[in-house]
Formats: C-alpha cells, sequence, structure tokens
C-alpha cells in the first residue's frame, strides 16, 4: 500500500532573507503530478517565530514580467500572497490549523455578510513539506492570508478610504493606549500608530489612510460611560463574532488571542462604522503556550490579559449560552479531538513526523514527540471541556 503523502514545496534563493525587506527566489510546489513553478518575493514572518532558527516566510508569487501573479494553490483561494507557516513553537505542528479549522466551522458569518456572502472571517491551510535551497526544511503550513480580499473589504478609490484591515502588533490593551497616550490624535501619514498597524488601506503603496474609524472605536470603549458603552456595543462592533472569540478563547485557552492576535477591520467606512473583529496566530494554544510550556486545563485564561472591547462583549452578551449552544454540536470533546486525529494521522501516514522529528527535535531547546503530544492534548481537551462545562453549568 502506498503511503499517504504531503505535497511539496521547493523554494530557492540567495542572500539571507530578513523580516522586512522582500527578497527574490523561485517557488515550486508538486502535489502529485500538479506542479505550479514562478518567481518569488518573500521575506521572514512574524514577530517572537523568527526568534526560532525554523522560519516562516510570507510569500508573493511574480510572472515573467515580475507582475503578481494570482494561483489557485492546492484548492484554495486564488491569489498571489501566502504564508509558509513553519509552527516552530508547536509540539504538534498542527494547532494553529485545527483551530482554524473549527472557527470556520462554528462561527457565524460576519456582518459584511449582509453587503457581501462572500467574505471570510477566517483562513484555509494545506500541509505541505519544505526543500529550502535544496535541502529538507521540515514540516509546513500553507495558508492563505487574512486580507482585505479574504473579508471583500471595499477597495478605496478617488474618493478616499473604504474599508480599512488593523492587525495587533504586540499585546495591544484598549485600554492602557489611553492612558499612556492621553491623546487620540494619530499621524495618517504613517500605518503604524502605539500597538497597530494598519494592513489595509496600503499606506506604503500611496493609498490614503485614516485612522480615525479605528480611533472612534477606542474612545467610544475608553471615554464613555459604562452604562453607555454597554448600550451601544452592538451598534459599534460585530457583538456575535465577538462572543464566539470569546468561547473560542475560552475552548482551546488562548491567551494570546485575547490580549493581541486579533484583526479590527470595517467594511466601507462611508456605508457602516461597525467595526468587525477576527482570530490570527493561534499556535499558543490546547496546553501549550509561547514557549511551548503546559497550560494547566483547569486554569482561567491569564489575570494579566485583559481586552476592553472583548471584556464589554462578555458584559454585554451572554458567552456561557453561547458555549452551552455550540457544545452540542461542534465542542463536542470527541469532534474537537479528531480535528486533531486527522493531522497526526496524515503526518505519520507520510513520513512527515518522522523527517520533521529527525530535522527539527532539540533544535531550540524543543523536543519533538509527536505520539506523546497527540496523547497530552486528548487528554487536555477532556478536561479542558470538563472543566468549562462545570464554570458555565453545562450538563
Amino acid at each position: 500500500m502506498l503511503r499517504a503523502q504531503l505535497p511539496v514545496v521547493y523554494l530557492d534563493f540567495e542572500g539571507t532573507p530578513s523580516k522586512d525587506t522582500d527578497i527574490e527566489g523561485r517557488f515550486r510546489l508538486k502535489d502529485g503530478t500538479d506542479s505550479v513553478g514562478c518567481a518569488v518575493d518573500l521575506h521572514i514572518h512574524g514577530q517572537t517565530a523568527t526568534t526560532y532558527e525554523k522560519k516562516s516566510f510570507k510569500l508573493k508569487l511574480k510572472d515573467m514580467d515580475g507582475e503578481d501573479l494570482d494561483a489557485p494553490l492546492l484548492g484554495m483561494r486564488k491569489d498571489n500572497s501566502w504564508l509558509l507557516d513553519a509552527m516552530a513553537v508547536d509540539l504538534a505542528r498542527c494547532r494553529n490549523r485545527v483551530s482554524w479549522d473549527i472557527w470556520n466551522e462554528f462561527s457565524v458569518p460576519s456582518y459584511i455578510a449582509a453587503f457581501n456572502s462572500n467574505t471570510r472571517n477566517g483562513i484555509d491551510g494545506r500541509f505541505v513539506e519544505l526543500y529550502l535551497n535544496g535541502k529538507y526544511w521540515g514540516l509546513y503550513c500553507l495558508n492563505e492570508c487574512m486580507d482585505r480580499k479574504q473579508l471583500k473589504l471595499k477597495k478605496w478609490d478617488e474618493a478616499g478610504q473604504r474599508g480599512l484591515l488593523v492587525k495587533d502588533m504586540y499585546d495591544s490593551d484598549l485600554q492602557y493606549a489611553f492612558n499612556v497616550s492621553k491623546r487620540f490624535y494619530t499621524d495618517n501619514t504613517l500605518p503604524q500608530w502605539l500597538f497597530w498597524e494598519a494592513k489595509y488601506p496600503k499606506k506604503e503603496q500611496g493609498e490614503p489612510l485614516d485612522w480615525t474609524p479605528f480611533t472612534s472605536i477606542l474612545y467610544f470603549l475608553n471615554m464613555l460611560d459604562e452604562a453607555t458603552v454597554k448600550e451601544h456595543l452592538a451598534e459599534r462592533i460585530d457583538l456575535p463574532v465577538a462572543l464566539d472569540i470569546l468561547v473560542m478563547n475560552e475552548v482551546m485557552h488562548g491567551d494570546d488571542n485575547f490580549e493581541k492576535n486579533l484583526y479590527y477591520y470595517f467594511y466601507d467606512v462611508n456605508q457602516s462604522q461597525v467595526m468587525g473583529l477576527t482570530l490570527w496566530d493561534m499556535d499558543s494554544t490546547w496546553g501549550r503556550d509561547f514557549r511551548a510550556k503546559t497550560k494547566g486545563a483547569n486554569t482561567e485564561i491569564g489575570s494579566d490579559k485583559f481586552n476592553l472591547l472583548l471584556d464589554y462583549a462578555k458584559k454585554v452578551g451572554d458567552v456561557g449560552k453561547r458555549y452551552g449552544e455550540l457544545r452540542q454540536s461542534y465542542l463536542q470533546p470527541e469532534k474537537l479531538k479528531a480535528h486533531f486525529a486527522k493531522y497526526f494521522l496524515l503526518f505519520r501516514e507520510s513520513g512527515a513526523a518522522e523527517r520533521e522529528t529527525a530535522r527539527w527535535s532539540g533544535i531550540n531547546k524543543l523536543t519533538i514527540n509527536f505520539q506523546e503530544e497527540e496523547a497530552y492534548i486528548m487528554q487536555w481537551i477532556d478536561d479542558r471541556i470538563r472543566y468549562l462545562d462545570e464554570k458555565y453549568g453545562v450538563k
């Protein structure tokens, strides 16, 4: 019997990639008899992840003339921008992908669906094995990007800014920002302000940027009294999605996705001032933190984690009720475990688990043992759901 095979990516370049500057290279993807090859611009991707020897890469596919090349890689969306996620800190090499799979299953549609039914508040990804300049470099996840195209934000035009997409850069306590700055002024000539980066419009490409819709939400949260904020919160943010984020964080124990690792967006600032939000980078979850240390299943999200927006969403919405609803379907322990089991089986049958262990176990003081990690996650899920059932009174 033939073993399952993962698609293979070959990435070749000269020089040393950095985090901030693209270098040119060649990209080739082989999936059975199918093959895609083209030029590529690439740079190292991530924040904390850049400290690990196994790097993640942001790719932009190019045609023979150096123009952006859209390609539907491995059945995913047709686009030129892709992420090769190294998952270096994740001893299971699938926490982020499983989290997206679960989120994509149960999360309510973004408010943008009322304007464009094709909006997607999550991303797809496929596991591949990477060869870097001819050398085996291990198990990666080729991911779509969370961007204007995925969310279907309105493009800017001569009339000015339409959609707005903002990404957390660091721990972005929405209250602390104003305790420090004591001001609401932002410089629209800059794509970064305090803890946040405007991913769209693209200021570096000459597109006009206005931070006002985002800062107006911060003003609303910080400067108005609590009763007023609670009364009008559902008019200013996508509250159903915020509640689903709270539930997702509870289930996966997403400390890093409570205070940071969120995207904030506006569909069209000329049409609606409602702010949407979604998750990203869910690797410090399911029983391990951002340094791969274990996190107890029977514990609350760290007390130092605070997000004023989600804190208000918790006060206005009923997280327990939403958890109870999802607990009857998507959040059953066996269903959660099945997501992980599928990928662990794929890694074993393809031989990727063995190759990944040989290549990376012991590097950066991280020991990889897929069998032990699978057993740990399965038990952790049972313990976590039992804990949350008791917390929210779910029978």
